[in-house]
């Protein structure tokens, strides 16, 4: 549940009190400080204008409070947690592989508004068009994108890159950081109005951060960094959704280490099954791709089965890497292991180390097995904590131990994967998405994104 779409039914509830309130709309808001001081502000406006003289100074005055945010009610809080504060540097050796990049001071508190949840949609397409994002595993086809704008319902189009960078601090470590990487003219369309000024002044020499990314290291519009040996200036903090939560946004084929391209986005005219038609035919017949429109996942962007790392780091923390160690490996810092990382034992499969976090929700969903699977579990053993890459060069999911691999039987039926019975119900119950539906499947693969938030069949990591 998003905070959009929570505020507008919010906004009916406040406009007719005699109707009801979704269920999931209170559960949201019951944990949300965005969405309570949106129903707080929405309430003191309303008798305002309620008044015979309405002061409408006032009323502007109540509009222009800042509401806060804080993480969905459904994300657990670590019990301890430490995040690398990113301290300034004069000098710098990075190890080999490791892309250079250093936060420097904050000059001043000076900055562009971070924009609120009461947005334009986004996608902003032109009227009488629909928004679509398409990707792939590893990144689109050379050419794709091109034959994609080619299309005759298609009006619009964005191609955004993506891949994990290395930044390196001054302590001789380094965290990983999701990047995105934009081109700000064809960009700027898709956003809403009052961000258009922050994407088009993205050039070389400056960089964008998400929200959260923003908050995570208390940095924001005005602030400097050190990327790939050239000093970026922040040129503004969007909302999350607005950069698919990436943690540093660069312009596109300003860094070698930034290009493969992740997905596109689209605006086009029609019906959306003659569109995905038209691009899947565009690629060999055993490509597979995934088609989302806005509200379809918790996040617009590739990889929408699951958090979005800044998400992770977030609600789990950030650790630190060995800068001087193998770019094929992830050296955490001990401190957060030791903070977060714990063993417990769980039903079935045994004694297990994982986030201190996830032990209720382990045991709520293997405790919650129909008994016949149930008992094709006892005995087996499961991996959650362990320091490995994804696919994408960047920690797996397993590094924060939130990602659980059990003994699933490899079935195909119809050419999907298939779980035994109850299994996937169990873990999505508890939060866990199943990789056996991803793009590639996994499955062996349980991922924690909270509950609620298991998105539809057919998203991948």
């Amino acid at each position: 549940m998003r905070c959009r779409r929570a505020q507008r039914a919010l906004s009916a509830r406040l406009d007719e009190p005699a109707g009801a309130l979704d269920a999931r709309v209170a559960h949201h808001v019951a944990g949300c400080e965005r969405c309570i001081a949106f129903v707080d502000t929405s309430q003191r406006v309303r008798h305002l204008l309620r008044a015979d003289e309405p002061d409408l100074a006032l009323v502007r005055s109540v509009l222009a409070v800042p509401t806060a945010t804080v993480p969905t009610a459904t994300m657990p809080t670590p019990a301890r947690r430490r995040r690398p504060r990113v301290i300034v540097a004069t000098a710098l050796a990075v190890a080999a592989g490791i892309v250079a990049a250093v936060l420097l001071a904050r000059p001043d508190e000076a900055g562009v508004p971070v924009i609120g949840s009461e947005i334009e949609r986004f996608p902003v397409v032109p009227p009488g068009s629909e928004a679509l994002l398409v990707w792939t595993a590893g990144g689109l086809p050379e050419g794709f994108a091109e034959r994609v704008t080619a299309l005759p319902a298609v009006r619009r189009t964005t191609v955004v890159h993506g891949d994990h960078a290395r930044v390196a601090l001054a302590s001789g470590r380094a965290v990983d950081l999701d990047v995105l990487a934009i081109t700000p003219q064809t960009y700027a369309p898709f956003v809403p109005n009052q961000t258009r000024p922050t994407i088009a002044a993205l050039s070389v020499d400056t960089a964008i951060l998400s929200r959260t990314s923003s908050r995570l290291r208390d940095l924001g519009a005005g602030d400097q960094l050190e990327f790939d040996g050239r000093i970026l200036r922040v040129v503004g903090v969007v909302d999350d959704e607005l950069v698919g939560a990436a943690e540093l946004v660069v312009r596109a084929k300003a860094f070698d280490s930034i290009t493969t391209p992740r997905y596109v986005l689209i605006a086009y005219r029609g019906q959306r099954s003659a569109i995905e038609r038209a691009v899947q035919d565009l690629v060999p017949i055993n490509t597979a791709l995934r088609f989302r429109a806005p509200n379809e996942t918790a996040i617009l962007r590739h990889g929408d089965a699951v958090l979005p790392q800044s998400w992770v780091k977030r609600h789990f923390g950030e650790f630190t890497i060995d800068a001087t160690a193998s770019p094929g490996s992830v050296a955490i810092d001990p401190a957060f292991e030791a903070d977060n990382i714990t063993s417990y034992d769980l039903p079935l499969v045994g004694t297990v180390r994982c986030h201190r976090d996830l032990e209720s929700a382990l045991r709520g969903a293997l405790g919650a097995l129909p008994p016949a699977t149930a008992r094709s579990f006892a005995g087996t053993s499961a991996t959650c904590f362990d320091r490995r890459l994804n696919e994408r060069g960047g920690p797996s999911r397993h590094a924060w131990g939130i990602a659980i691999d059990l003994a699933v039987p490899d079935v195909v039926k119809g050419g999907r994967a298939v779980a035994p019975e109850g299994l996937v119900e169990a873990f999505a119950a508890a939060g866990f998405v199943w990789g056996g539906e991803w793009l590639v499947p996994d499955v062996a693969h349980f991922e924690w994104i909270g509950a609620g938030n298991v998105p539809d069949r057919g998203s991948e990591s």
